[in-house]
């Protein structure tokens, strides 16, 4: 990533020579093949940590994905409630020290410059090793995204309680009768 050189404009973003308008869109922006994938990914995991769909993440979005990727690498045992808070504590810590120190909710540019801090301290300079390791995160983002989308699929949707024979006998109706054939 680090070859790649981007300056930037008041909130305008340019790369290479600051002759090209950088519109996140990578086709429009002349970088090696590696670069463009690695913005691609990192676009499509702003999109799936997204989890509200209000193009900002928020340290609930954060949280909530980080939630859901450490339960993917842990699923043979259940969580209780205390070792979730401990999870959700550590991914809050994260978003203060890695994002945003006073917790407000992440832009695009924001998140990006995170993740490829990220990945530059595991594979200093080396974008196709880093490219590898944010294309193993996008799986298990998308598998947690899957899930959340599902939790509050269930949640918001409450299934109608059908009758019972016992909730449905008003008391001043009489019980059925045994019926004797003629």
């Amino acid at each position: 990533w680090s070859s790649l050189n981007v300056c930037t404009m008041g909130n305008t973003a340019f790369c290479g020579n600051c002759s090209e308008l950088c519109l996140e869109l990578v086709t429009e922006v002349r970088c090696d093949q590696p670069e463009k994938e690695l913005i691609r990914t990192i676009r499509k995991l702003f999109e799936l940590t997204d989890v509200d769909g209000d193009g900002l993440i928020s340290l609930d979005d954060f949280v909530l994905m980080g939630l859901h990727q450490t339960k993917l690498h842990a699923p043979q045992k259940p969580r209780n409630r205390h070792e979730e808070e401990r999870v959700k504590e550590a991914f809050v810590q994260r978003f203060a020290h890695e994002i945003d120190a006073s917790f407000q909710a992440a832009p695009y540019y924001k998140y990006k410059e995170y993740l490829l801090r990220c990945v530059d301290q595991l594979h200093l300079g080396d974008i196709k090793a880093q490219s590898v390791t944010l294309n193993g995160v996008l799986i298990d983002a998308t598998i947690a995204h899957d899930r959340i989308m599902v939790d509050k699929a269930l949640h918001a949707v409450q299934a109608p309680r059908l009758p019972t024979i016992l909730t449905s006998v008003n008391k001043d109706q009489v019980s059925p009768q045994k019926v004797t054939r003629v």
